[in-house]
């Protein structure tokens, strides 16, 4: 059957800008979390990359460049790959140094040529993908890494979080359409994942997971936050310590590598 996303296809039309993107995740509740994923990554990239700025680097599905930017004065061979033609302009505006590159790695193959990568991010998008798409893209992502490279994905809204739970609510009971299948005159709510659901993902690409880490315990929306941000922040950099407590965290981030043994 051929690839066919209607995401991608949403954020290939012109009224999806970059402009617009960034603007619905300027509020304070998104900015805290984009506050931790970035310290995060960073962590991850002293950890598993040793802070080497010689590193390969693709961030696929990159959008406006928001984790690219996490990288810009850290790795010299930055790759940025999107389909939507209005955000690379604005990733073109924060990582000006960054080769950006407009395509779908999955229908064009050849699209970055030969190219493997030693680290390759992707944020917000495999829990928002149609579920028979995620397998496809990670497959695609895999064939990029480098012998002994690193895959970094994230789950942004996992099923057993409080805004999860309450989300999954909402469209099973309630009948919230989810984005982007939203008809005209509705509002959507975003996608759920479990984490046995993203791990049975990772293995049929033929990936491992070496680490998850988990952010975000507390629940929050657009300027609606439970602590001022800074409390926040370090409060929940404590409760991603505390054994047990993480797992109802709202986001996921899991770094993989490729299996000694690929399915077929």
């Amino acid at each position: 059957m051929a690839y066919r996303s209607v995401y991608a296809e949403h954020y290939q039309r012109a009224e999806a800008s970059g402009d617009e993107y960034d603007r619905s995740l300027a509020n304070r509740f998104e900015l805290a979390i984009f506050e931790l994923e970035r310290r995060q990554l960073q962590d991850l990239f002293r950890r598993y990359m040793a802070s080497d700025p010689r590193t390969r680097y693709l961030d696929f599905a990159c959008g406006t460049g928001r984790i690219l930017a996490v990288f810009r004065d850290r790795i010299r061979s930055k790759v940025g790959v999107d389909t939507s033609a209005g955000q690379l302009e604005i990733a073109r505006r924060k990582v000006p140094d960054a080769t950006l590159v407009h395509g779908n790695l999955v229908t064009d193959p050849g699209l970055l040529g030969d190219r493997q990568f030693d680290l390759i991010t992707s944020f917000r998008l495999l829990l928002n993908l149609e579920p028979e798409n995620r397998v496809p893209i990670l497959r695609a992502l895999r064939e990029r890494l480098s012998p002994g490279g690193y895959l970094i994905v994230d789950n942004h809204m996992n099923r057993y979080s409080v805004l999860g739970v309450a989300a999954w609510f909402a469209h099973r009971v309630l009948g919230v359409p989810r984005k982007p299948h939203v008809p005209p005159g509705r509002r959507g709510i975003i996608s759920t994942m479990t984490e046995r659901e993203m791990r049975e993902a990772l293995a049929a690409a033929g990936l491992t997971v070496e680490e998850v880490r988990r952010l975000f315990v507390l629940p929050g929306h657009g300027s609606v936050l439970l602590l001022p941000a800074r409390w926040l922040v370090a409060a929940e950099a404590f409760l991603a310590r505390v054994p047990g407590m993480n797992r109802i965290s709202k986001n996921q981030i899991y770094v993989c590598r490729t299996a000694s043994r690929v399915p077929a």
